[in-house]
């Protein structure tokens, strides 16, 4: 039974950077046994993301509750911002900073249970 793209891609951005290729290779395959060149044409156009967004995939897998309130504050921001709400803006500001701050605590442990780190560069 071949992978759809969807089915496919999901597979693909859930697995490590490690493992991207090899999959990638082994889903193109399925596709063709499966005579359907469309799906393994865009199977194989799929990009094996960088050490970030696979950090970043990994966290929105693992961490759903963060990024509820990542998009929650997000949104606040965007309101306070749109209606030029200087005194939410600042009321905001400590759950930015904690947020923030929580996101990279998260991104690091992500980073180190693949076996890698967070670079003071890519958590910039």
């Amino acid at each position: 039974m071949t992978a759809t793209l969807e089915e496919a891609a999901d597979r693909l951005y859930a697995a490590s950077p490690a493992e991207f290729m090899a999959l990638r290779k082994e889903l193109v395959a399925q596709a063709r046994a499966a005579k359907d060149r469309g799906a393994a044409t865009a199977i194989g156009k799929l990009r094996k993301p960088s050490v970030a967004a696979a950090i970043l995939n990994a966290l929105a897998r693992g961490r759903p509750e963060l990024m509820e309130r990542l998009v929650s504050v997000g949104e606040q921001l965007r309101a306070a911002q749109a209606n030029l709400h200087g005194t939410a803006l600042n009321a905001l500001r400590p759950a930015c900073d904690e947020l923030i701050g929580d996101v990279l605590d998260a991104v690091g442990e992500v980073a180190a249970a693949g076996g890698g780190s967070l670079s003071a560069a890519a958590a910039d």
